[in-house]
This record gives structure tokens, sequence and C-alpha cells, in this order.
């Protein structure tokens, strides 16, 4: 096709480069969710890694309007894994008061989020 307009993605290369960047994103969360160890998914990745490759990715997505190479139905598998890690292990880490129900709203709103984004591009 080549170049479609003046932005900085209207030619394939660009928006090609933009898909990379996405799918380099997607692979690295879904590298997250295939380790062993449930007891360690909050801890060790999910907030270092999971939680804010997901928050770059919907803000990505929502800027660019494009379509991600994940299906809805992946996208809740880890969100219900993530939460059920979450709420088993956060009571070790003895959070303050309120930080508990707080952080929960802010990983569902998360993944939520990003559920929103497959489902509008599922609808177009």
């Amino acid at each position: 096709m080549g170049i479609w307009g003046e932005g900085n993605f209207d030619s394939d290369q660009a928006y090609n480069t933009l898909g990379h960047l996405f799918q380099h994103i997607v692979s690295q969360i879904r590298v997250c969710f295939t380790f062993d160890s449930q007891e360690s998914l909050y801890d060790d990745l999910g907030e270092r890694q999971i939680m804010a490759n997901i928050d770059i990715l919907c803000t990505l997505c929502e800027h660019y309007e494009t379509v991600l190479d994940l299906k809805l139905e992946e996208a809740t598998k880890w969100k219900k894994d993530y939460l059920d890690t979450f709420d088993r292990t956060i009571d070790e880490y003895r959070p303050k008061p309120g930080f508990k129900e707080g952080r929960r709203e802010v990983i569902a709103a998360t993944f939520d989020r990003l559920s929103n984004n497959l489902v509008k591009f599922d609808e177009d």
C-alpha cells in the first residue's frame, strides 16, 4: 500500500514498526504467565512486568486505535489468574490499611481496559 497519509504511522513500514512493538509487549506478558510459580506471580512478575506492560499496551492501543494479536479469552484468563494470585498472596506482604482494596481495583480496571480495547476492535 505504501504511504496513505501525513501521520507518523500512515505508511506500511511505520505501521509495521508499531505492530512489532505490540507483539513484543504481548509476548513479554505471555512469558510471565507461563512461569510455574503462581505463588510469586504478583510480587516477582506482576508489578514489574505484567501490570506495567498491560498499561503501556492499553495506552498505545487507545492512542493509535490499532488491533492487537490477542484474544479476549486469553486476556480474561490473565485477569483471573492474576487476581487469584493477588488475593491469595497479598496479605503476606502486610499491606497498609486500604492498600489491598485500592490496588486490587486498579489491577482489575487495567485488565478491563485491555478487554475493552479487544472488544472494541472485535466489534468493528
